[in-house]
């Protein structure tokens, strides 16, 4: 099951050798972040729905959409995992979406396309249609077709896809070659969704000419061999600002003992620490460091002190020094920690040895 405070591997593997160096060094600047950026990203699914019923282009170079000369309708599904490029927290300002035309009939006069945000999910199996691909292939497991979204157990609500009944943007198709499709309110307003919610994120329908016969356009795939012809999203954010939130609370019945922030750990913040209060009469306080906080507190045996990281994902443990507490930790001026998480608590013993915890902090890094 996933733990929704829990790290993926990568920013795992980010954070256990930095965590220790942020309280001894300041490492050198990977580069220094404006405040805006710009990423492009290439999709990572997309597929066809043919009207005729179950047929696909899971693994396509193409797909469709639009109404054909036999009057039947095409669109395409194209999916973007925003999370990937754009770190959680941050504000997007402008999306465009980048398509290229790889096929239109022969003296077809300019057509459109509308782009919807899709509300279900929706597959790509290994389906690939033949010759110019425009008939489509009986679906395979995992695609999608006019009728499932995952074929073959999965149906749509709605024949055709379910998707947003107001396109969020739109562009005109004039033929041959590559399509803008600029930046919108909606279209932002659907991207920071898919990057807030990402289990949320069906990804985009493309909708074409759906009422003159021969209308349909092709578009060029993710396994288009030119990548400068798949679909791509640029996308220009505003990096997460820096916090660090208290959460939790120690066992104040015991001990006053309780952890607050001095400054917020933004990139290049050498004086960002930790300020210790209540110490006195406790044996090694130290703040705990773990890649992944608890819902709920775990009681510790012998006074049930609520711990609130997650003990599987502790990656360090630094002393308070002692007089005054306070624990410098020396912010590194690394772009890759824009938007990562790490949760703290302080932990100490009794005079007697049993377990005392103090309160949580979230720290948030950012700019």
């Amino acid at each position: 099951m996933t733990h929704p405070h829990r790290p993926d591997a990568a920013r795992r593997r980010l954070f256990a050798p930095t965590v220790i160096g942020l309280a001894t060094c300041v490492l050198a600047a990977s580069g220094l972040v404006g405040q805006s950026q710009t990423v492009t990203l290439a999709s990572d699914r997309d597929n066809t729905a043919y009207e005729e019923g179950d047929l696909s282009n899971g693994i396509g170079t193409r797909m469709f959409s639009g109404s054909t000369f036999a009057d039947v309708d095409r669109r395409a599904f194209v999916h973007f995992n925003v999370g990937r490029v754009v770190p959680a927290g941050s504000t997007i300002r402008s999306v465009d979406l980048l398509l290229e035309v790889v096929m239109v009939r022969t003296g077809a006069p300019a057509t459109r396309v509308d782009v919807h945000r899709v509300t279900s999910d929706w597959g790509e199996g290994s389906s690939f249609a033949s010759r110019g691909q425009g008939a489509g292939a009986p679906a395979t497991p995992g695609d999608t077709t006019w009728t499932h979204a995952m074929f073959p157990g999965t149906r749509w609500n709605n024949l055709g896809g379910d998707f947003a009944a107001v396109s969020s943007a739109s562009a005109t198709v004039p033929g041959m070659g590559p399509v803008v499709i600029g930046s919108t309110n909606a279209l932002v307003a659907d991207v920071q969704a898919m990057l807030d919610v990402p289990a949320g994120n069906f990804g985009f329908a493309l909708l074409g000419d759906e009422s003159t016969l021969g209308a349909a356009v092709a578009w060029a795939t993710r396994e288009e061999p030119n990548p400068s012809a798949q679909p791509r999203l640029r996308i220009t954010y505003d990096p997460p600002s820096a916090a660090a939130t208290v959460f939790g609370s120690g066992c104040s019945a015991v001990s006053p003992f309780a952890i607050a922030p001095v400054g917020v750990p933004s990139l290049g913040n050498q004086s960002f620490g930790i300020q210790s209060s209540g110490t006195a009469g406790l044996l090694a306080p130290t703040a705990s460091f773990a890649l992944a906080r608890r819902q709920s507190p775990l009681p510790l045996p012998g006074g049930g002190c609520p711990v609130w990281i997650d003990p599987s994902f502790i990656v360090a443990a630094l002393a308070f020094p002692q007089p005054g507490g306070l624990l410098g930790l020396a912010i590194p001026n690394d772009a890759n920690l824009i938007g990562a998480r790490l949760y703290m608590q302080g932990i100490a013993a009794s005079s007697s040895g049993d377990p005392v915890t103090a309160n949580g902090i979230e720290l948030a890094f950012g700019l």
